[in-house]
């Protein structure tokens, strides 16, 4: 328990890391280029410097309206973690990884034999699975910790000024229920990575390696995805009913104009058809020993 608490631990840490580098990025750096517009724009506007008067106007109004404050915690966390796809396959191989990583250590050795001796096949089974699946909440508490270094840092909830100097903010459906769309943006999360676990837990239970699992339960993730997008296109050619944008499972989470509950919808349809699967692969308690005592041969 303590070894998957440290390896835990190490994975968060890494996602904090390479998040603080878009936190920095929005507040640091892109933000502050605003900051300073808002305040030397209307100063060359009243030393005569030969600007539109619309823009003076517009910029004398940010600076009395807001001098110095800057855009809200959920306008940060939004851009600090929702429109960053760079890191998506990076996380999706780290969440692979650590769910399989000491299962595939037991499958090594022999944990199964050992088990069966007191227990019955289906207990193991689903511990095996609980083991894996409580790595579905992996992003939570990472997500959590960005968004309250969000809150210090703007000091407000106000999204007024993203709005008004044109911050990327909140699609405008989100923008009256932000606290209940950002609750579903981490619902999707969790049903994102209860896909990336299923599809982990099968190929760990094909190849054993951790690595190898890794790497075939990504590829399998990326043709799910690729095969889902091909599915919502076909039903826009034959049915006119443009829901692509809701099967594509991959870059989902980052699409602005996305309707957060219909796309959990999906998700929750194709997590549960994937745990199923799962499920039913690792029910045959006859190919699961056979398949084990394969590898240790070899």
């Amino acid at each position: 328990m303590k070894k998957e608490i440290w390896l835990y631990l190490i994975g968060a840490f890494f996602m904090l890391v390479l998040y603080s580098v878009s936190i920095h990025e929005f507040y640091g750096e892109w933000v502050s280029e605003h900051l300073d517009a808002v305040h030397t724009i209307p100063k060359e506007c009243k030393s005569g410097a030969n600007l539109p008067k619309e823009i003076c106007e517009e910029y004398e109004y940010y600076l009395n309206k807001y001098d110095d404050k800057k855009p809200d915690a959920f306008t940060g966390f939004y851009n600090s973690v929702l429109i960053d796809i760079r890191l998506c396959d990076i996380f999706a191989l780290l969440i692979c990884f650590t769910s399989i990583y000491f299962i595939s250590k037991e499958f090594k050795g022999k944990t199964l034999y050992t088990y069966l001796q007191r227990n019955d096949y289906k207990s193991y089974i689903k511990r095996i699975f609980k083991r894996a699946y409580k790595y579905i909440l992996y992003y939570i508490p990472v997500f959590l910790v960005i968004f309250l270094i969000c809150v210090c840092l703007s000091g407000n909830f106000d999204i007024n000024l993203a709005l008004d100097v044109g911050f990327f903010t909140w699609p405008e459906i989100y923008r009256e229920n932000a606290i209940i769309n950002t609750v579903l943006f981490l619902l999707n999360y969790v049903l994102l990575n209860s896909i990336l676990i299923s599809l982990a837990l099968m190929c760990v239970r094909k190849f054993i390696n951790p690595i190898i699992s890794t790497l075939a339960a990504y590829l399998s993730y990326v043709v799910l995805c690729a095969g889902s997008e091909i599915i919502g296109y076909g039903i826009y050619k034959i049915f006119d009913l443009d829901i692509i944008k809701y099967l594509n499972i991959m870059n989902a989470p980052y699409n602005v104009d996305l309707v957060m509950w219909k796309y959990s919808l999906f998700l929750f349809f194709v997590a549960g058809i994937l745990f199923l699967i799962t499920w039913l692969i690792y029910k045959n308690k006859e190919k699961m020993i056979i398949s084990l005592e394969k590898y240790s041969k070899e």
